[in-house]
């Protein structure tokens, strides 16, 4: 694996789009969590840039009101009791996306 590019939510699992070494940009798949168990540090430097896009996003919405834009920090993003089986709730993946990695 070279990098994750992408990810989603398909039938309440989160999908990564995994760019793989060695092949084209057109040879990208989407896999799920559990594929990616050997690549978390693939998963945390994909997480930390989502983050940047979004405190990014944040701080020019916020420039009207000029309060400060806070970033929780991530311990982990996926949580050991969730990984193995790749499929969580909407709900569970839009707080884990938002850094929240309580249950």
């Amino acid at each position: 694996m070279e990098k994750i590019e992408g990810e989603r939510l398909s039938q309440g699992a989160v999908e990564f789009l995994v760019k793989w070494k060695g092949y084209r940009a057109q040879d990208r798949t989407w896999e799920p969590m559990a594929h990616l168990e050997h690549a978390q540090e693939a998963l945390l430097e994909w997480r930390a840039s989502q983050d940047e896009v979004k405190a990014m996003e944040r701080s020019k919405t916020n420039r009207k009101s000029h309060s400060p834009v806070v970033t929780p920090p991530m311990e982990s993003y996926i949580p050991p009791d969730e990984a193995n089986t790749g499929r969580i709730t909407q709900s569970r993946a839009k707080r884990i996306a938002c850094g929240d990695t309580s249950k």
